[in-house]
């Protein structure tokens, strides 16, 4: 990319090794999911078998990851240098990701004098960081307000962990969610969060009238 950035180099980035094609299939070495392209969706992952619940369904380290707290000035610039270290292999992968770019980088003057490209690196960070963390096959998972699966940081082993909350049919999407504490809130705060963050209205279950899916993972989580 042409564009000058500082760079920023008193806060440190994190950038994973090349993740070959043998990684992804470590990545899903159980065999429990494929990669589709969803009506609607765009690519997700399916059950190719029944999942038991609290099966660990994916474990991955991030293609890219910002070690530090960040301030919304420094994020396009770091994200940017982040993205310059990965090898060309992983810069298409994080690429091939789903992009959206909210008002909080279109509203940046920077935005307006960026390259295509570079507002693509953008979009895709802004659309899929969890916890300033990107994921080669983890952000492939797409949201629902009553997910299937439930996701946290194994610190010793530098993975994020991906685990089923219930029995997950053959055929079934798998889902987590995008929005924090998304128990708490009602339909249309979810809807607008989603909208405005990552540019689609959610029609999953919960947010398409049955408030039963939602509360029954409510209560599984108690």
């Amino acid at each position: 990319m042409a564009d000058t950035i500082d760079e920023a180099d008193e806060v440190s980035v994190a950038v994973t090794e090349d993740l070959d094609k043998s990684t992804v299939q470590d990545q899903n070495e159980n065999g429990l999911f494929m990669i589709v392209d969803i009506e609607g969706r765009g690519k997700g992952l399916v059950a190719i078998k029944k999942i038991s619940a609290q099966t660990q369904v994916l474990a991955e380290k991030p293609l890219l990851k910002l070690d530090d707290e960040i301030d919304d000035d420094a994020e396009i610039a770091l994200v940017t240098k982040a993205f310059r270290k990965l090898s060309a292999r992983n810069q298409e992968a994080y690429l091939s990701l789903s992009g959206f770019a909210s008002d909080i980088y279109q509203s940046q003057s920077a935005w307006r004098t960026m390259s295509d490209e570079h507002k693509k690196v953008i979009a895709v960070w802004g659309s899929n960081n969890w916890n300033d963390m990107v994921f080669k096959m983890g952000c492939r998972i797409n949201h629902a307000c009553a997910p299937n699966l439930e996701t946290s940081w194994n610190e010793r082993s530098g993975k994020q962990v991906w685990v089923a909350m219930r029995d997950i049919e053959e055929g079934e999407e798998l889902t987590g969610t995008y929005v924090y504490d998304i128990e708490r809130h009602g339909t249309a705060y979810r809807r607008d969060e989603l909208k405005r963050y990552w540019g689609f209205e959610c029609s999953c279950e919960a947010c398409e009238g049955n408030q039963d899916v939602l509360e029954g993972k409510i209560e599984k989580r108690k």
